[in-house]
């Protein structure tokens, strides 16, 4: 898996008024965007946001975030009138692909760590050394 929507988000402010973002004066017709990036990997919104913990997203997971976190800031499909058309028919393929995965193979990550990646204009994941790897058995 990668990063959904991986592009700076641009948006114009205003068509009649100012805006004031994060205390900001933003005068009427500034484009401002935001990495997505940037939000899914910050550590003052999302707990160790660079370690895998798919319990953060499971209603009585150990360390899940909560609801308004999730509504407010997790944005793979983008948000607003600009947001991803197919974000129903792509969760719907994902839920299938990764329970058919899990029912049918075992899955471990192999020799590949976060120091394996680095980032470039802070927002693409690309390997520095070596690419993702896998270990995939069958459940048989």
């Amino acid at each position: 898996m990668s990063h959904g929507v991986v592009t700076p988000l641009p948006r114009v402010v205003g068509p009649s008024s100012d805006a004031f973002i994060a205390g900001y004066h933003v005068p009427c017709g500034t484009v401002v965007s935001v990495g997505v990036t940037f939000i899914h990997e910050n550590p003052a919104i999302y707990e160790s946001p660079d370690e895998f913990c798919p319990e953060r997203w499971l209603d009585g997971g150990s360390h899940r975030v909560s609801k308004e976190i999730e509504t407010k800031y997790f944005l793979p499909f983008s948000k607003g009138p600009r947001m991803c058309l197919g974000i129903n028919l792509a969760w719907c393929e994902l839920y299938l692909l990764f329970a058919n995965m899990f029912r049918k193979f075992e899955m471990e990550i192999y020799e590949t760590g976060i120091e394996d990646f680095e980032y470039q204009e802070h927002w693409l994941p690309v390997y520095r050394k070596r690419t993702f790897q896998a270990r995939i058995k069958s459940r048989r």
